[in-house]
């Protein structure tokens, strides 16, 4: 494969759909770096649940955006987008190929088409939405949040917890539904043409893939997620809002067992692998290359690098 002229190539797709391999494979023979867009990566410490690329393949090729965060930091997907454009533009300028990698939806809607201005945060409003859902749950922090912006509810999951309580920030702090403002505010995005690949399997093998990827993970989230509460981390920090740590959590306090935390986290990555497809599928400008087992990174990476060229 000859190398490609300053692209930029977004590959995406479902949880263990095998997006961070397959660009590893285009990196190296395009001379490429790669960009997380996963909202998982981006944290310190939270390594066993979030497919993070290991220390060897970060040394092999420089990436971008992952293991940044303090565990109890807040990020929004308009700071990721302003991140994210600063080092498109960087990686351009230095003639590099850049391969933005990730299964968040929202981060690279922000990127790619813009998300809109919208209020600061305001930590003392943040601070009584996450106490109300930490009294009466997650899922009455959701009604309340139906009340106010039906549209946001209906697009953003109960389980998702920071963007619920963005979602009714905004509200708050404006008077106006998130999903007003995304309609009338103007948007910023980086504005470089952009191909988007996807990789697209039968339901059932991926089904598949998550169950044995979750049986690998299960304990080593446990006893990471064990170190890091003894660290002073907070349960309460976003990182331990990410997938299937909420759970962990719980089976280390000893409010489930082993077998009832891994079936858990085979049915959140489930349902998270869903509400991924359900909104790349809206996306015409993805081009799906269909993936099947055993799994070739390497043809994936020839697929993509033949309509480039």
């Amino acid at each position: 494969m000859d190398a490609i002229t300053n692209p930029i190539i977004v590959i995406l797709g479902p949880t263990s759909s095998g997006k961070s391999a397959a660009a590893m494979v285009l990196a190296e023979r395009t001379r490429g770096e790669i960009v997380n867009a996963d909202s998982r990566q981006i944290y310190r410490d939270f390594d066993a649940g979030t497919s993070k690329p290991s220390l060897d393949d970060r040394k092999k090729i420089p990436h971008h955006l992952v293991d940044f965060l303090d565990p109890a930091e807040t990020y929004s997907a308009g700071e990721y987008q302003k991140a994210a454009s600063a080092v498109l533009t960087d990686i351009q300028t230095r003639k590099k190929t850049a391969i933005v990698v990730g299964g968040t939806g929202l981060y690279i809607k922000s990127l790619f088409e813009g998300l809109s201005e919208l209020p600061a945060r305001n930590e003392a409003v943040r601070k009584e939405l996450l106490a109300y859902a930490e009294k009466h749950g997650r899922e009455a922090l959701h009604e309340r949040l139906k009340k106010v912006d039906a549209i946001s509810a209906k697009n953003i999951p109960y389980q998702n917890i920071q963007r619920v309580i963005r979602a009714l920030e905004v509200y708050e702090v404006s008077g106006r539904p998130l999903s007003h403002l995304h309609e009338t505010a103007p948007k910023k995005h980086f504005s470089n043409p952009a191909k988007f690949f996807g990789i697209l399997w039968d339901r059932s093998a991926l089904k598949f893939r998550i169950a044995k990827r979750c049986a690998q993970i299960a304990r080593p989230m446990m006893e990471e997620s064990k170190k890091l509460i003894a660290k002073g981390v907070p349960k309460t920090a976003p990182a331990f809002q990410g997938l299937g740590y909420r759970s962990a959590v719980s089976a280390v306090e000893g409010k489930m067992d082993f077998d009832e935390f891994l079936e858990n986290l085979v049915t959140e990555t489930l349902q998270y692998a869903k509400r991924q497809m359900t909104w790349f599928r809206k996306d015409p400008k993805i081009e799906w290359i269909p993936a099947e087992n055993p799994f070739d990174a390497s043809a994936i990476a020839e697929k993509i690098g033949r309509v480039l060229i």
